[in-house]
């Protein structure tokens, strides 16, 4: 990367710019400026290199041709999966450390965090002004001696900004930064990317949604067909991707809930008596008691921090606190002798914590095949049948092209829909997905809701799905839960004399 002259009037210069993601190349040729004033947003299918771009941009990917200059004086930042997903990574890997020197209670913090990219310090050694303000804007003083793993994804997005802040930054490259935060925190982070636009800074924002296109963007960079170009305008840009486009449903009734106010033990899936979870000072469930019944698709939604990835974990046992609670999963409770492994091979689970976990260097359709154990990584070898299904599979979601690519050169987007086939390989009698379109284009997005539908019309399916965007929902959902955030209060929302539940909670979660 080199560095620009004084005179040069640019914030970021792009010269014939060929990408490179280790043995591919991609958008070969690019040449692209961002100049003073201006507010960039980039848009483009999944796999298309927005990503690679903005690392590339970032200077934390090489290219391959060509050359990145960045203007005398302005300092850039990225946001983005990847960067989540390094330090989730890392933090894994120190657990080994921490447990042979018996330092149990070092994990990362949000504060430690941010305190890696201070470029100021004043006396007192307390955070820059933008860091302190940014942190009450998103009233965050209360995460940040949390360890960082226990957070939400939404809440390690927000602390991911917070430390793009620490550095001072001229020019924030966000990388799909609004995926896995609830209404009020996206509306807050716009709200704060305004302001930090309007004090002459500079925002290049790669997002699949045109919702998410902030006010004061000046122009759109679209990737498509392996080029960057330079759209006329951002309506045009918006149209040409159809992001935005809201899918078609198929025609007909929806379900009808499944409702019964004495259930069998047989029909009882899922049922929590009383449980309770903390960390530290900070309680996220408190006294929750819920069933889920053989048969029934809950749509899970609350705030962030409000405890519904915590739902998903405990049923997964990915949370140990499970053990010390009334879980009961099939009729067996947490921690009485079951085996977790068969009981794994009972539920596909997909979440952002899994996909932040899962860096095996395997091929994508291996990735599926590990779904038939329930394990991260392939530890055997698959039979004929699990690899025709594994296939069928894929070839139904359009991912074909894919398979043979080594997971972790594959996009975010990507990545998704790999463990969503994973998830959905072996027909669980029990599906868990929270957040499963994050990072997904609007195309993607409608394949895997309808995959889902499709899924639970042929099967006596179950299912909890997790999101924050209300025309996410698939229409085979029989019922609600809302959890509030307050200690994980929870109100049921059992709709029995409605066609189509969706089409009724649409009405009732902000948009």
């Amino acid at each position: 990367m080199t560095p620009g002259n004084s005179e040069s009037g640019f914030v970021v210069s792009l010269e014939k710019v060929t990408l490179r993601v280790r043995d591919r190349k991609l958008l070969p040729d690019t040449s692209w400026t961002i100049r003073p004033g201006e507010q960039w947003a980039v848009l483009g299918p999944n796999g298309s290199g927005k990503s690679t771009l903005a690392r590339t941009v970032a200077g934390h990917l090489p290219s391959a041709a060509g050359h990145v200059r960045i203007g005398r004086g302005h300092r850039l930042a990225l946001v983005s999966f990847e960067r989540q997903q390094d330090v989730y990574a890392r933090e894994l890997e120190n657990d080994a450390a921490r447990y042979f020197a018996g330092n149990l209670d070092t994990e990362l913090t949000p504060r430690e965090l941010i305190a890696r990219d201070r470029v100021a310090r004043d006396a007192a050694g307390e955070m820059p002004a933008a860091v302190a303000e940014a942190i009450a804007f998103f009233r965050f003083e209360p995460l940040l001696d949390r360890s960082f793993r226990h957070l939400s994804a939404g809440e390690m997005r927000k602390a991911l900004v917070l430390q793009a802040l620490a550095g001072d930054p001229t020019l924030l490259l966000l990388d799909e930064p609004f995926d896995g935060l609830d209404r009020n925190s996206r509306e807050s982070l716009a709200a704060f990317f305004q302001t930090f636009m309007e004090r002459g800074r500079h925002i290049v924002l790669v997002t699949h949604r045109a919702e998410e296109i902030l006010e004061g963007m000046t122009h759109v960079l679209v990737i498509r067909d392996g080029r960057a170009e330079v759209a006329d305008s951002i309506a045009s840009a918006v149209e040409s991707q159809g992001i935005g486009r809201r899918r078609l449903r198929p025609a007909g009734p929806g379900p009808e809930p499944v409702v019964s106010t004495t259930p069998s033990a047989d029909r009882v899936i899922v049922d929590f008596r009383n449980v309770t979870i903390r960390y530290q000072d900070s309680t996220v469930i408190d006294s929750l008691s819920w069933q889920l019944l053989r048969g029934q698709r809950w749509g899970i939604f609350g705030p962030n921090g409000s405890g519904k990835t915590t739902i998903i974990n405990l049923i997964a046992g990915e949370n140990l606190q499970g053990y010390a609670n009334d879980v009961r999963l099939f009729g067996r409770r947490r921690g009485s002798g079951e085996s977790l492994w068969e009981l794994r091979r009972r539920i596909g689970v997909v979440t952002p914590t899994l996909q932040m976990g899962y860096r095996k260097k395997i091929s994508a359709l291996e990735v599926v095949l590990s779904g038939f154990d329930g394990s991260t990584g392939l530890y055997r070898r698959p039979r004929q049948e699990e690899v025709d299904s594994a296939t069928r599979l894929v070839e139904a979601l359009d991912l074909a092209d894919l398979s043979e690519r080594l997971f972790p050169q594959l996009s975010y987007g990507q990545q998704r829909l790999f463990l969503i086939a994973r998830a959905m390989v072996r027909r669980p009698e029990l599906l868990l997905l929270d957040e499963p379109c994050q990072g997904l284009d609007p195309s993607n997005r409608a394949r895997v809701i309808e995959a889902v539908d499709v899924m639970a019309a042929s099967d006596p399916l179950s299912l909890i799905f997790v999101t924050h965007h209300p025309d996410e929902y698939p229409a085979c959902l029989t019922n609600f839960l809302e959890l509030d955030g307050e200690g994980g209060a929870a109100e049921v929302q059992a709709f029995g004399s409605i066609k189509n539940p969706v089409d009724k909670i649409r009405g009732v979660i902000p948009r």
